[in-house]
C-alpha cells in the first residue's frame, strides 16, 4: 500500500537569538571604533537564522577545548566580524534553536591576542559566566 503524502510540509528550524547582560555595552563600546559593527552583526544573525549550524566564516568555532573559557563557558563559541572583533555566543535547541549572544569584543577585550593574557581571560570568562547567570533571558 503506498504511503499517502504528508498534508504539512516540512517546516525550517526557527531561530530565538537572547541578549546576554553584556551584549548592549559591548555593542555600544565596539561601535566607537568601529561604526559598520551593526551591520557585521545583522549580517551574522541573518546567516545564523537562515542555518545556526553552519560555519560563519573559517573562524567560527568553540573556545578551544582545554582553554580558560570553556572551562567557563563550556558550549560558547566565537565568530570572527572583523580581523579583530568576534562575537561571542551559544547554541542550544533545534526547532526553535537558541542563539545567546554574549557580546562583541576584540582580541584585547578577550585577552587572545599576541602574546595571550590569561588573567584577561579569566577575568571575561568570569564576567560572561555571570552575565549567563544574572539574565533570565537566557
Amino acid at each position: 500500500m503506498a504511503k499517502k503524502p504528508s498534508s504539512n510540509p516540512p517546516q525550517n528550524n526557527s531561530v530565538t537569538f537572547v541578549e546576554g547582560s553584556m551584549w548592549i555595552p559591548s555593542v555600544v563600546d565596539a561601535q566607537k571604533d568601529t561604526p559598520n559593527i551593526l551591520q557585521k552583526i545583522q549580517e551574522f544573525m541573518r546567516f545564523k537564522e537562515a542555518n545556526p549550524l553552519a560555519q560563519y566564516g573559517t573562524n567560527d568555532k568553540p573556545f578551544v577545548s582545554n582553554g580558560i573559557y570553556k572551562q567557563y563557558l563550556q558550549k560558547a563559541m566565537k565568530a570572527h566580524l572583523t580581523p579583530d572583533i568576534a562575537i561571542v555566543y551559544e547554541l542550544s535547541g533545534r526547532n526553535p534553536t537558541v542563539i545567546k549572544l554574549y557580546g562583541v569584543f576584540t582580541h584585547a577585550d578577550l585577552g587572545t591576542g599576541q602574546p595571550p593574557n590569561i588573567k584577561i581571560q579569566k577575568n571575561m570568562a568570569k564576567r560572561l559566566a555571570v552575565s549567563e547567570d544574572d539574565n533570565t533571558s537566557f
